[in-house]
């Protein structure tokens, strides 16, 4: 699969086909990538711990580096979401460790895995909470904790807490 570096101010990220340029806008998200996911709740941004290459933890400082840009990618009945961070052509997906279930860890993989993103609340155009296609949605760890390294990870979704809503803040 051909690779390439789309360069820009504050658009790097590695393009491989299926990327999201290549697909029409839907109500679920804005036009263009990539994006901080930004958890509603903690207020911290999803991260991909380079140096492992498969921890994936949010922290508070708003860096722009790759490893905090995601893509969404058509996959299945939804979406991979795709880390904008590559090492030797290797795509790394949000994936979860082990089978679904309650506070089951997120990880990076090179598989991807389906995602559906609905929209949290009408009116919140950017506000998203991505559900896998099961019962279970990606969660901010701890009771969403604003910490810094704070884990992510499914849980059961409830409209009560916004510790599985997220953000896509284009960057």
């Amino acid at each position: 699969m051909p690779v390439s570096i789309v360069e820009g101010s504050d658009t790097d990220c590695v393009a491989v086909r299926g990327s999201l340029s290549d697909v029409q806008p839907t109500a679920w998200a804005p036009s263009h990538g990539p994006y901080a996911l930004r958890n509603l709740h903690g207020r911290t941004r999803l991260d991909l711990n380079t140096a492992e290459r498969r921890l994936i933890a949010c922290y508070s400082d708003g860096h722009r580096e790759p490893n905090r840009k995601w893509e969404f990618v058509p996959y299945g009945d939804g979406h991979a979401i795709r880390c904008c961070y590559q090492e030797d052509g290797q795509a790394l997906y949000l994936s979860v460790e082990g089978p679904p279930a309650k506070w089951a860890r997120i990880v990076a993989s090179s598989q991807p895995v389906g995602w559906h993103i609905e929209h949290a609340y009408p009116n919140e155009t950017e506000s998203s909470y991505f559900q896998p296609i099961s019962k279970f949605v990606i969660s901010l760890g701890n009771s969403g904790s604003s910490e810094d390294g704070t884990h992510v990870e499914l849980d059961i979704w409830s409209p009560v807490y916004r510790c599985y809503m997220w953000e896509c803040l284009p960057v």
